[in-house]
């Protein structure tokens, strides 16, 4: 599989065959038919020496048939496996190129918000906030963000065609309040658009996301990625933060987002209600795909960290325009 980190000795053979021409490949089904039939040759010839013409005919059927079964069941096997291979290898590629197109449609849209910005200051400067917000950044841009990866991750994998066995996938962005230096979530999005429900029990308790994943990787030293196959596992690191969590989240993967100077801006949280779904054999998949939005939140994130405590009158004095606009 392309991005599996521990292929499994069948992968590597799936995917060897995958690359062949296709005057091997054909060469390689015809043996597939030979074989059989050379079997059943060789079990009709031992037969024969070994039985009496009574049980002759009976027990040549039943070979004949254990063989053919044995055969076609591994050749079936075979035939799912590759499709599955097919499939994950569409599905990722597809995913990489969505989210490639998206970028660039955030920063599109991002130029239309200046412009608008622009535009509402200069007709009526009582408010700059849009255009500052759409210039330096804004937990607004976050969401879009987080909006973008979770519709590539609907379109790509939540089985929509099987209303019964669809995926739910929930993305946030989790990081440290200004309000409070307490962990929150900033952005998020699922199926329904409704807050998770562990936000609403921030308001009570403002360390309820103490025992998260996002707060193990604060601190870290270097933080990495996490990948939770299965939540349920006694063996993972993940902890419920409410009653019956599990039940919803099945398997996750947290994705630390950094800035210029590798300091932890915050995690790109991915989760959805099927077990094993995100597995660690596809890290660098899924690290090269969340990267992608990763960065983009950081763009947003970095720009209000450094607005944040900036007095504006003194550092809006101290701009040489002659310096800017000197072309």
């Amino acid at each position: 599989m392309p991005f599996n980190d521990n292929p499994s000795l069948l992968d590597k053979i799936l995917s060897w065959y995958g690359k062949t021409n296709p005057w091997f490949k054909a060469f390689a089904f015809s043996l597939t038919m030979t074989i059989p039939s050379c079997l059943s040759a060789v079990l009709s010839y031992w037969v024969k020496r070994g039985l009496d013409e009574k049980h002759l005919l009976q027990t040549y059927s039943i070979a004949t048939a254990v063989v053919l079964a044995i055969f076609f069941l591994g050749k079936r096997y075979l035939d799912m496996r590759t499709e599955e291979r097919d499939r994950l290898m569409d599905a990722q590629r597809k995913s990489l190129g969505q989210s490639h197109n998206l970028s660039d449609e955030l920063i599109a849209e991002r130029l239309e918000r200046i412009r608008r910005g622009w535009n509402e200051y200069r007709n009526d400067q009582q408010d700059g906030t849009n255009l500052f917000k759409a210039v330096v950044g804004s937990v607004d841009g976050i969401k879009e963000v987080v909006e973008r990866l979770y519709v590539v991750l609907e379109a790509q994998y939540s089985n929509t065609e099987d209303n019964i066995n669809q995926i739910n996938f929930e993305v946030t962005f989790m990081t440290k309040s200004y309000i409070d230096d307490k962990i929150t979530i900033w952005a998020w999005r699922n199926r329904d658009r409704r807050a998770p429900r562990s936000l609403g029990l921030r308001s009570q308790n403002r360390d309820v996301y103490s025992p998260s994943m996002t707060a193990w990787l604060y601190s870290q030293e270097k933080p990495e990625m996490v990948v939770t196959e299965d939540t349920s596992d006694p063996e993972a690191r993940y902890q419920a933060l409410y009653e019956g969590q599990k039940n919803r989240i099945k398997s996750s993967i947290v994705y630390p987002v950094f800035s210029d100077m590798n300091e932890l801006l915050g995690t790109l949280v991915v989760h959805c209600d099927r077990e094993c779904f995100f597995r660690t054999s596809d890290r660098k998949f899924w690290g090269e795909l969340l990267e992608i939005y990763a960065k983009r939140i950081a763009l947003e994130k970095v720009g209000m960290d450094c607005f944040r405590e900036l007095e504006l009158m003194p550092w809006a004095d101290s701009i040489d325009r002659n310096l800017l606009f000197n072309n």
